[in-house]
Formats: structure tokens, C-alpha cells, sequence
């Protein structure tokens, strides 16, 4: 018997009725066991997972705080960011001027600052418009649950020349960074009451509220980074926590304006938030952050490549 005709009994026996080396009933039997078997196995997926569903909720962690991954302890967060690209990157670099390389840093933290106010996105949340009672966006429901309302972050004392109509005075070489904390479910500052003995000199320091403040890690970057101003200066009120998960919530922040930065040198910069229960680590980037700055002289870029133009002709 030739080779096809083995395949062709294989696939349809006409003497034994089989297909496949089984008949009808056989393959009507294997089927519904797979049936059954799937089916159960799915209706079982089903039911832990209805379980496993009571057991959290989309508007807050199961565990918080202390008892989750991240703990109780915020980092400090940076905007703008790196491009995506270079996102594991701490370093903002650009040429300043009116020739220079700084469009991504605009409008990043230009992005920023639209997706996160709450009153130009589109959010279901009831937006306070009287935040002076501290705590008032934590009261809780009849039903137990936490109120949606929020309170925007007043950022009258932002000067001109940190909003998008100087360009965040890049082109000056005098960039306004936004620093801010990053967010944890339930958590609220425990603000100093009085000033912390290694509080940096020179920064005005007002009882009860929330501070992140920038300093050269080292002492040439102390000298090189310059005069910086803190807008709001009086720092962050409390009453911005805690964070709820409401829709819109828009964290507070601080903006920095790097006033004096010194041109073509690259500048270590670390930048710390202050408050009773905020541990500032430097190797676990515990209430703290760190980057580089480094702004290149628009004029000084125009006579290298001139200088280069020279020797090449």
C-alpha cells in the first residue's frame, strides 16, 4: 500500500468508519469532555475573580500607606520631563537664547500645567471654590464614602515670568522647574511648626505649611546654581490633602526659578520636601529628587561653529 493511500485510510476509514483513528461516538465523547472540562474550568476563573473584585475597589488601594508597596514615606517629582527617549534620564539640558534648543521643555511643562487643572478638564468632581477650611475636600459622605470635591491649587502667586507667556523664561537661561510630591492615597503632611535646624538659610519659612526646597549637592554647585526664588514662597497650605483619588485632583506644586544659573556648567541640583513625616533618603530617593542642569550660552554655541567654519576653510 502505497504512502497516500495510508493518509487517506488515516484521515477516513471506510471499512471501520474512523476519522482520525476514532469513530463518531468516540469524537462526539472526547468533545463534550472538553466541553464540560473548559467549562468549568472558566465558571471556576469566574468566581474567584467575582470574589477577588469584592475584595478591592476602583476609588481607593487596599493597601495604604505603611501597608502598601509604596509606603507613607512621598518622592519628589520633576516636571518637565525628559522625551521619551531619554526618559531614564535626570539631566535638562538646552541652549538658551533666542536661536535655542528648549521647545520640548516648554511645552512639556505647558502640558503639564493644562492636564492637570481641574477646571479646564472635563472631571465630575464638585470644585471648591472657599478652600480656607483646612480638610474640607476629606469630609466623609453619609454613606461612608469620601466627598469627589476638590480644591484647585491657587496659583495667583506664580509670577510672569514663570507661565507659558515667557516661556517659563528658558530662552533666558533662567528656567522655572515645577517640583511637587508624588501622590499617596490618604496622605497628609504633618507640617514643622517651627523651623528645622538644617532648613536652608535664607528661605522664608512659615509655621504649618508644606516645603520643597533646591540646593547644590556640592559646594561649587552651591556657588554655580545661583539665587533661587519659590513661588508660592510661603510654600504649600495642607489643606491640598489628602489625596483621594477625585477625578480632576491637580497636586500642588512649587515653582522654582533658577534666577542666576551659571552658563556652561554642568550643576548638580537636589531638591527636598520638609515635613514631620517625610523621610528625605538619598539613596532610596525618600523625599528627595535629584538632576543635572546644564544651560548652554547661545552666543558662545554661534562662535564655536564659526570657530569651526574658520579652521575648515
Amino acid at each position: 500500500m502505497s504512502r497516500l493511500e495510508n493518509i487517506k485510510l488515516t484521515l477516513w476509514n471506510p471499512h471501520t468508519k474512523q476519522c482520525l483513528g476514532r469513530t463518531g461516538d468516540s469524537w462526539l465523547k472526547l468533545i463534550g469532555f472538553y466541553i464540560v472540562f473548559y467549562s468549568c474550568l472558566a465558571a471556576i476563573w469566574s468566581l474567584y475573580f467575582f470574589l477577588f473584585r469584592l475584595t478591592i475597589s476602583d476609588k481607593y488601594p487596599k493597601y495604604q500607606l505603611d501597608d502598601s508597596l509604596i509606603g507613607s514615606n512621598p518622592g519628589v517629582g520633576l516636571r518637565p520631563r525628559n522625551p521619551r527617549e531619554r526618559v531614564e534620564s535626570a539631566l535638562i539640558s538646552y541652549r538658551s537664547g533666542s536661536n535655542g534648543d528648549y521647545a520640548h521643555w516648554v511645552e512639556a511643562l505647558a502640558s503639564y500645567l493644562n492636564e492637570s487643572d481641574p477646571i479646564s478638564a472635563n472631571n465630575q468632581s464638585e470644585i471648591l471654590r472657599d478652600c480656607s477650611k483646612v480638610g474640607a475636600k476629606s469630609e466623609m459622605k453619609q454613606d461612608g464614602e469620601f466627598s469627589d470635591a476638590i480644591c484647585p491649587f491657587d496659583n495667583s502667586s506664580i509670577p510672569p515670568e514663570c507661565t507659558l507667556a515667557q516661556n517659563f523664561s528658558f530662552p533666558l537661561g533662567k528656567p522655572c522647574l515645577l517640583l511637587k510630591l508624588n501622590r499617596i492615597y490618604g496622605w497628609k503632611p504633618e507640617p514643622f511648626v517651627e523651623r528645622p535646624d538644617s532648613f536652608p538659610k535664607g528661605i522664608q519659612f512659615t509655621p504649618g505649611n508644606l516645603f520643597i526646597t533646591c540646593e547644590g549637592q556640592h559646594d561649587a554647585d552651591k556657588e554655580h546654581l545661583g539665587p533661587l526664588s519659590y513661588h508660592p514662597p510661603n510654600g504649600i497650605e495642607t489643606k491640598y490633602y489628602p489625596f483621594l483619588n477625585q477625578p480632576g485632583y491637580q497636586s500642588p506644586y512649587v515653582m522654582v526659578h533658577f534666577k542666576e544659573p551659571k552658563l556652561n556648567t554642568l550643576i548638580y541640583v537636589e531638591c527636598k520636601a520638609w515635613a514631620k513625616n517625610i523621610e528625605q533618603d538619598r539613596s532610596n530617593k525618600k523625599g528627595l529628587t535629584t538632576f543635572e542642569l546644564f544651560i548652554e550660552r547661545e552666543e558662545e554655541s554661534s562662535s564655536k561653529g564659526e570657530t569651526e567654519s574658520n579652521k575648515n576653510s
